[in-house]
């Protein structure tokens, strides 16, 4: 599972310049502790590592969205229409949402009933309110599987040269050295 390969293949989570993980010289940490070897300090940089890689997961799936959306919007721009299968997707959520998500759909469906600039500008801003309001994007479904894929290949050849750039990647989880 690649968020597995993630989890134990994460960045340093301190500069190279200040130790490393898995230099074996002087009898080093491994596990990114800044010293000291208690149980409490290693649990306390794992969850710091845990958190971040946590935190790259979402990006990612807000970049993922942000793509989705644009693609959303150009199909939305040319055919006004297809907000109807946005609505008929909304209200099908409507009857069987948590009172929880209850308030992001109601923000989805005051925003269909507006003038389209509004919904294309949600599927395409970078602001916090449209990255949260595109996790439940009601357009769901609307691109062809051809084109949804076309759009996760390129998310990932653009992971793969971020990674390239970075350097390789080093062990978190690991013991004592």
């Amino acid at each position: 599972m690649r968020f597995t390969r993630q989890l134990v293949h994460s960045r340093p989570l301190r500069p190279a310049g200040k130790g490393r993980y898995n230099s074996g010289a002087g009898g080093g940490r491994q596990d990114g502790c800044r010293g000291g070897g208690s149980a409490k300090q290693s649990c306390s940089c794992v969850a710091t590592g845990l958190r971040l890689l946590v935190m790259k997961h979402h990006r990612r799936i807000d970049e993922r969205s942000l793509a989705f959306g644009h693609a959303i919007a150009a199909r939305l721009a040319e055919q006004p229409e297809l907000i109807d299968h946005a609505r008929a997707t909304l209200a099908r959520w409507m009857t069987t949402c948590s009172p929880r998500s209850r308030s992001t759909l109601q923000e989805w469906e005051s925003a269909l009933t507006g003038p389209i600039g509004g919904v294309l500008e949600l599927l395409t801003a970078t602001d916090e309110r449209a990255t949260r309001l595109r996790q439940s994007n009601p357009f769901a479904g609307l691109l062809p599987e051809q084109e949804r894929l076309a759009i996760l290949r390129q998310l990932e050849r653009c992971e793969a040269h971020d990674l390239a750039r970075t350097g390789p990647l080093s062990p978190v989880l690991g013991g004592e050295g």
